[in-house]
């Protein structure tokens, strides 16, 4: 069978070209665009938490240790007789937890979480805010404490320190009450987010601090706060640091972005701050303590001659439980730090007598039946004149306390063989036979203490042949 054809007059392939041409010109016009020239979609808008039934979205997390039992929605004692979120708090027991949104808000257009509230009787209820994300940790968290209520609806207002800040926000609500002497039942309703005009005269806070810091830490900025007047009435505000803007006096030490303010170089530096342009009254010195230069000197025994507590050079023989024991005093913290790639403990805070404990109770180390005859730990301290370093022995039964434990302080300072000196590393090298009375059969701490030492650096921590 002969196959048919068809041939397109001429004015109709020239139409076709000429469309084409066009698609092909639109189509270059199109990925010349600059992409950051098109709308992105930005997170949803939506005030509403609690209006007679839960927000879109919404989940409620019952704070850990609170009464899980407490909410409940109750359909009738609204605020117009609709629905509300009701508290049913027992005696001997606390009721708190969190609303929160699986979906990201932007919550930048409102100053205010507004709500209705009342009580089976007049109380002062402990907590009201926002924040608290659960899946998240609390950035912009905020919160007023005692507030009024009475069995008469009354509306509070809480007023958002830095709105702008809550462009991407999951905590939208939460409260905590703990009875006070006897039962109490609370309702809420009509919780949303608001623009409030009533609302002025911020007067921010924080507390006036001198502080160290180590090279890449964060600095604590510590009670901030911010109390408007809304209505005529004073409101203060607990929350976050991260509401305010900081300003670093020298930026070579202390850099602050996004309400952070990280320790960058050694030196020292003051941090003011602002709120939405207003003067946050209150500042902090910091002092930035830079790490040694050079890593302390690589040990260079065989391993099968060392039982080693912490260094790179050898393969752990015990694990630490923890680097500073829950009994440590409470000015000492320890960080994870690396020098040219060494992996080193930093503890701040060794003044006063102050000490942290490093304890292996759970794997103590047998240096004696192992055959090790010396104790090495290497330091480096910027400043001070007296370091101390105490071994402490649980003895056969494992326990502290057990009436066969012993233990040995080994001081240094400016007389001590070896010796205590600043701005090197020191290399403590101590025969075993050196440490009076004491048996090393159950290792299970060490402890460091000093009167003014304040920062030290410490690596390649072992016992040896």
């Amino acid at each position: 069978m002969k196959r048919m054809t068809r041939t397109l007059p001429a004015l109709a392939l020239t139409l076709i070209a000429l469309i084409a041409l066009l698609a092909l010109l639109a189509l270059s016009a199109c990925s010349e665009r600059n992409l950051a020239e098109l709308d992105i979609a930005g997170n949803e808008v939506d005030p509403d938490v609690f209006i007679d039934a839960f927000g879109s979205n919404l989940d409620y997390a019952a704070f850990e240790g609170s009464y899980y039992d407490a909410l409940a929605i109750d359909g009738e004692n609204g605020v117009d007789g609709s629905a509300a979120l009701h508290y049913t708090i027992p005696l001997g027991n606390w009721a708190g937890g969190s609303y929160y949104t699986r979906v990201e808000r932007d919550l930048s257009s409102f100053n205010a979480l507004v709500l209705d509230a009342k009580a089976s009787r007049p109380l002062e209820l402990n907590s009201l805010g926002f924040g608290i994300g659960i899946q998240t940790e609390p950035v912009y968290q905020g919160e007023i404490n005692n507030t009024p209520l009475s069995q008469i609806w009354s509306q509070v207002v809480i007023p958002i320190p830095n709105p702008s800040r809550l462009t991407a926000e999951k905590g939208l609500f939460w409260m905590s009450e703990a009875e006070d002497g006897a039962a109490v039942d609370v309702w809420f309703d009509n919780v949303r987010y608001a623009q409030v005009p009533t609302i002025t005269n911020p007067r921010p806070v924080m507390d006036n601090a001198t502080v160290t810091a180590l090279l890449g830490e964060t600095v604590t900025i510590n009670g901030t706060a911010t109390t408007f007047s809304v209505d005529g009435a004073d409101v203060t505000v607990r929350h976050t640091a991260a509401h305010f803007d900081y300003i670093s006096s020298d930026e070579a030490v202390l850099t602050a972005e996004n309400g952070v303010v990280t320790a960058v170089g050694g030196g020292t530096a003051t941090v003011t701050a602002l709120l939405n342009g207003v003067h946050v009254d209150g500042e902090v010195s910091v002092t930035v303590i830079a790490p040694p230069s050079e890593p302390a000197p690589a040990p260079t025994l065989p391993a099968t001659d060392v039982l080693a507590l912490y260094s790179n050079a050898y393969t752990g023989a015990t694990t630490v439980d923890t680097w500073r024991a829950p009994w440590s005093s409470a000015s000492v913290a320890v960080h994870d730090q690396q020098i040219a790639g060494d992996d080193v403990k930093a503890y701040t805070g060794l003044t006063n007598n102050a000490y942290v404990g490093i304890e292996f109770t759970g794997d103590p180390m047998d240096a004696e039946g192992a055959g090790m005859t010396h104790f090495h730990v290497d330091f480096y301290a910027p400043g001070g004149s007296v370091l101390t370093f105490k071994l402490v022995d649980f003895g056969a039964d494992g326990a502290y306390g057990g009436g066969d434990d012993s233990e040995y302080a080994l001081t240094l300072h400016g007389g001590s063989d070896p010796r205590f000196a600043t701005g090197e590393w020191v290399a403590v090298d101590v025969p075993l036979a050196d440490f009076a009375g004491m048996n090393f059969g159950h290792v299970a701490q060490l402890i460091l203490q000093s009167v003014n030492v304040g920062d030290v650096w410490i690596d390649n921590i072992y016992f040896h042949k």
